[in-house]
C-alpha cells in the first residue's frame, strides 16, 4: 500500500530507511536478544520474495514497472548486506551498531535539523561512513538504480570522503565499467540532480566556466565526462576555477569570486563535481598536477558481472537467477577468450544490460516458460547479430553446452513484419536472400532494445538496403511514418559537424549535425526518424556522441547546449570497420554485422536478370553459371576461386562489387549500339550476349591482374569457352587487345584511330594528345 500509494523516489526512500531502522535496531539488541540479527535477516528476504512476485505482475505504466524492479535491486543488496552481517554476527566479529561494517554502507536515518529555521520536522540524512549529507529531495522521476557490487561500494565510500573534505572525485578506468553511472547513481541516493556533460577538444575555458556558475548556484552537481580530451591550456585554468569553488566551500561563505567574473555569485554548500576518464585511448591528455591535487581518484576496474546479472535477472522475475547469472557469465568470459578478437565484439557491461532488458521483456511475455530456455533465447538472438561468420558455429555450440538439456528454441517470429518486409523486397526489384533477410530482422530486434545502433560490414553487403527495406517495411506495419536522414561525418571538419564559435566574432555557429539533431528531436514530431552517419567512424567526431549513445541521452555542445534525445529518433551508422573506434563507443552502441558471406554476388545477379528482357534471362544465368559457376556459404564461383588460387589482384575489391561491375558494363553496352544491333534470333542471341559477356568479364573480373596474371586469366577464359567464341589473337596479344563490334559483333583490335597532325602556328602543346593504345 504505501509503494503504491507514493512515487518512486519516495517509496525507495521509505524502503531505506525502514531497512535501516531495522537493521541499526537488531545490531543494538544483538547483545541481549540471541537471535536478533538471524530473525532479521529471514524478515529482509520476505520483503525481498514480496517485492520479487510484484514484478510478474501486470504493473500498468512503464514508470510503475521501473519502481518496482527498483525497490528490487536496491532490496536485493540490502537482503545481501544483512546476510553478511548475521554472519559475522555469528562468527563473533561484529557486536554493535558501531562497527565498521555496518557504517561503510549507505544509511538512511531521520534526525532533527538545527539548522532548518522553519520546522522543527527534522531532516532525512544519508550517512556514508563517518560522511553525513541531507537528502536533498530533488525530483528525479522513476529512474532505474544501479546494482551495488563491491566496486560500487568501495567507490561510494571513496566519493563520500571526497565530498567531505570538499575536494571533487575522478573516477578512472576502461569503458563500460560504470564510472559516469556510478557518480548519478550517488546523486539519486542524496535527491541530488547531476549534470552530465561530454567533454571535446573544442572547449574554451569560457564554456567551463558558465557551467560551473551554475552548479554553484543551483546547488547541483557536474559531471564531467571524458575530462582529459579538453586541450591543456584549457584545464590549467579550469584547475583554478575549482580551486576557487573548493576555498569557498571549506569557509562556507554564501557568496564569492569566481576567477574572471567581476560580480560575487551565490555557492550553495551542496554542489560537487566530478571528472571521469578513460587513460590511454586516442585524443586524451595528461591531467596537470595543480588539478589532480583538486580530485580524489578513484580506480574503476572490472566491476563484478556476476552480481549485476544476478540482481537484474532476480529484478525483472527470474525466480532460477543464481543458477542462470552464473551460465550467463561463464558464457561471456568464453566468449571473450574463446572467439576471435575483432573490434566490434563487446561482451562489457552495456552489452550485459541490454540482454538483460530483454530478458526480462521475454519473461513477461511468456510467464510459463522454462526460464533456462528464454535466457538461451534471449542470449542467441542479442548475440548473433554482430558475431562474424566463423564465430557463429563455435557460440552455438557453447550456449548448448552450458544449456545441454535444453533444445534450441525457434528464433523469435514476427509474422506481420516478415511479410511487409518480403512485399518490399519484391517491390524494390531485390532477391530475398535467407542470409541478408536475418540481417534485416536482427536489425529490428537491436533496435528495440538500443537507441544506437552500428550496422558493419564489407562494402557491397547490402547495408544501405537493409535501412531503407526496413524503413519501409515499419512505416506500413506501425502506420507511423518512418524516415532517414544520411550524413557522411568525413565530408566535414568535426567543429562544422557540431557548432564553433567564430574566433574574429565570438559568436557560436551551429553544426550540421547539431542542426539536424534539433530539427529531429522535436516531441511535436509525429513521425520516427533514424539519423544515419553513413562513414568511417574515427576517435575525431564520435567521441562528442558518448553522452548520446549511453543512458543520459544528451547531446552536449561545447558552449554549453543541451540537446536531449525523444524516443522517436535513432541514432544509426553504416560503416565497414571499427578498427578505429574507441572501446568507449563500441561498447555503447549495438552492432548488427552484415558478412560478405550473409549476401554474396549470386542474389545481386539475379536481381539484376529479373530487370532484363525476358528473351535474354535465361541466357544471362547460363552464362554467369558457366564462368562464375555456383555461390553458397562455402564456394565462392569457380572464377573467383581461380582468382584467389593463381593471382594476385592489384587492389583488394568485393566478390559483390566485381559481379556488379561486370552487369554494369553489360548493361552500359546493351543501352548504346550493342543494343540496338542485337539479334533477336533464338540460334544468334546466345553467341552475341556470350561475345559481350566474355569482354565485360575481362574488364571487371579481371580488370584489376597485373599483366603476367592476365595471361593467366585469357588462358582460363579459353578453357571456360567450350563454344570457341574467344577473339582468336594475334601473336604477342590477349583477349584484352580485342573488343565487340556493335555492327558486326565481331572482334576486332584497338587500334588508335589515325591521328592528323594538327595546323596552325599558335598551337598549345600542353593539350596535344596523341591517341596510343593505352589512351
Amino acid at each position: 500500500e504505501f509503494v503504491d500509494r507514493y512515487v518512486a523516489q519516495f517509496a525507495l526512500l521509505g524502503i531505506q530507511m525502514m531497512w535501516t531502522a531495522d537493521v541499526q535496531a537488531a545490531l543494538e539488541q544483538c547483545r541481549t536478544k540471541k537471535n536478533s540479527m538471524k530473525d532479521m535477516s529471514q524478515k529482509q528476504l520476505q520483503v525481498l520474495i514480496e517485492l520479487s512476485s510484484w514484478c510478474l505482475q501486470d504493473l500498468g505504466s512503464k514508470q510503475n514497472r521501473v519502481k518496482i524492479e527498483t525497490l528490487v535491486t536496491i532490496h536485493v543488496h540490502q537482503r545481501d548486506v544483512m546476510s553478511d552481517l548475521a554472519l559475522l554476527h555469528k562468527q563473533k566479529k561484529i557486536a554493535d551498531a558501531n562497527d565498521f561494517e555496518w557504517l561503510k554502507q549507505a544509511r538512511m536515518y531521520w534526525r532533527p535539523n538545527n539548522a532548518d529555521e522553519f520546522t522543527t520536522d527534522g531532516a532525512c540524512v544519508v550517512s556514508i561512513t563517518d560522511v553525513d549529507f541531507n537528502y536533498q529531495f530533488e525530483y528525479l522521476g522513476s529512474k532505474e538504480r544501479l546494482v551495488v557490487t563491491p566496486l560500487t561500494d568501495r567507490c561510494y565510500i571513496t566519493l563520500a570522503q571526497a565530498l567531505g573534505m570538499y575536494f571533487g572525485g575522478a573516477p578512472a578506468g576502461p569503458a563500460g565499467t560504470g564510472k559516469t553511472e556510478t557518480v548519478k547513481d550517488l546523486g539519486r541516493t542524496l535527491g541530488i540532480y547531476v549534470v552530465v556533460t561530454n567533454c571535446t577538444d573544442q572547449q574554451k575555458y569560457t564554456d567551463c566556466a558558465k557551467i560551473f556558475k551554475g552548479l554553484c548556484q543551483g546547488g547541483l552537481w557536474g559531471c564531467f565526462d571524458e575530462f582529459n580530451r579538453i586541450q591543456l591550456p584549457v584545464l590549467s585554468v579550469v584547475a583554478q576555477q575549482v580551486l576557487a569553488i573548493q576555498n569557498a566551500k571549506k569557509t562556507a561563505t554564501k557568496f564569492f569570486q569566481f576567477p574572471g567574473d567581476p560580480q560575487n555569485i551565490l555557492l550553495s554548500p551542496v554542489c560537487g563535481f566530478f571528472i571521469t576518464m578513460n587513460p590511454g585511448y586516442a585524443g586524451r591528455q595528461e591531467l596537470p598536477e595543480n588539478l589532480k591535487a583538486l580530485f580524489r581518484g578513484v580506480a574503476m576496474m572490472v566491476p563484478d558481472f556476476e552480481i549485476i546479472m544476478k540482481v537484474k535477472l532476480c529484478s525483472v522475475g527470474y525466480l532460477e537467477y543464481q543458477e542462470l547469472a552464473k551460465k550467463f557469465f561463464i558464457l561471456y568470459s568464453t566468449c571473450k577468450e574463446q572467439l576471435s578478437a575483432q573490434k566490434h565484439y563487446d561482451w562489457g557491461l552495456r552489452n550485459i544490460l541490454a540482454v538483460l532488458r530483454s530478458a526480462g521483456k521475454i519473461k513477461r511475455d511468456n510467464r510459463t516458460d522454462l526460464e533456462a530456455k528464454l535466457l538461451f533465447q534471449t542470449l542467441r538472438d542479442m548475440n548473433l547479430s554482430k558475431l562474424v561468420a566463423q564465430d557463429v558455429p563455435l557460440f552455438l555450440s557453447l550456449l548448448q553446452d552450458l544449456f545441454p538439456t535444453i533444445p534450441p528454441p525457434p528464433k523469435g517470429v514476427y509474422p506481420e513484419l516478415e511479410a511487409t518486409i518480403l512485399t518490399e523486397i519484391d517491390k524494390q526489384g531485390l532477391v530475398n536472400h535467407a542470409g541478408w533477410l536475418n540481417k534485416v530482422i536482427q536489425l529490428y530486434e537491436t533496435q528495440l532494445v538500443r537507441h544506437g545502433i552500428m550496422l558493419v560490414g564489407p562494402t557491397g553487403g547490402g547495408k544501405s538496403r537493409i535501412f531503407e527495406v526496413l524503413q519501409q517495411a515499419l512505416t506500413i506495419t506501425t502506420t507511423i511514418n518512418h524516415k532517414q536522414s544520411r550524413l557522411n561525418p568525413k565530408a566535414i571538419r568535426a567543429a562544422e559537424m557540431y557548432g564553433e564559435v567564430d574566433p574574429m566574432s565570438g559568436e557560436w555557429t551551429t553544426g550540421v549535425f547539431a542542426a539536424m539533431w534539433s530539427k529531429y528531436n522535436q516531441k511535436s514530431n509525429k513521425f520516427n526518424m533514424w539519423m544515419i552517419c553513413d562513414g568511417p567512424v574515427d576517435a575525431i567526431w564520435i567521441e562528442d556522441l558518448n553522452t548520446v549513445l549511453d543512458d543520459n541521452k544528451i547531446l552536449t555542445l561545447a558552449n554549453g547546449d543541451r540537446m536531449p534525445m525523444t524516443d522517436n529518433v535513432k541514432l544509426m551508422f553504416e560503416v565497414e570497420t571499427l578498427v578505429n573506434a574507441s572501446p568507449a563507443t563500441v561498447s555503447r552502441a549495438g552492432i548488427v554485422f552484415v558478412s560478405d558471406t550473409d549476401l554474396d554476388w549470386a542474389p545481386v545477379v539475379e536481381a539484376w536478370i529479373r530487370r532484363r528482357p525476358t528473351s535474354h534471362q535465361e541466357t544471362l544465368r547460363q552464362l554467369f553459371l558457366k564462368y562464375m559457376g555456383e555461390n553458397t556459404p562455402l564456394l565462392c564461383g569457380i572464377a573467383f576461386d581461380f582468382l584467389n588460387r593463381n593471382t594476385n589482384g592489384v587492389m583488394p575489391v568485393s566478390r559483390i562489387g566485381q559481379a556488379s561491375r561486370l552487369y554494369s558494363l553489360m548493361t552500359g553496352l546493351l543501352m548504346g549500339d550493342h543494343g540496338t544491333y542485337l539479334s533477336e534470333d533464338p540460334a544468334i542471341l546466345p553467341k552475341h550476349l556470350e561475345k559481350l559477356f566474355l569482354y565485360c568479364i575481362t574488364w571487371s573480373v579481371g580488370g584489376l591482374l597485373e599483366p603476367e596474371d592476365r595471361v593467366k586469366f585469357d588462358e582460363w577464359l579459353r578453357k571456360m569457352d567450350d563454344n570457341g567464341l574467344m577473339p582468336v589473337c594475334d601473336p604477342g596479344y590477349l583477349c584484352y587487345e580485342y573488343y565487340v563490334d556493335a555492327s558486326t559483333y565481331e572482334w576486332k583490335l584497338w587500334r588508335p584511330p589515325k591521328w592528323e597532325y594538327p595546323k596552325g602556328e599558335k598551337l598549345d602543346f600542353s593539350n596535344l594528345l596523341v591517341p596510343t593504345m593505352d589512351s
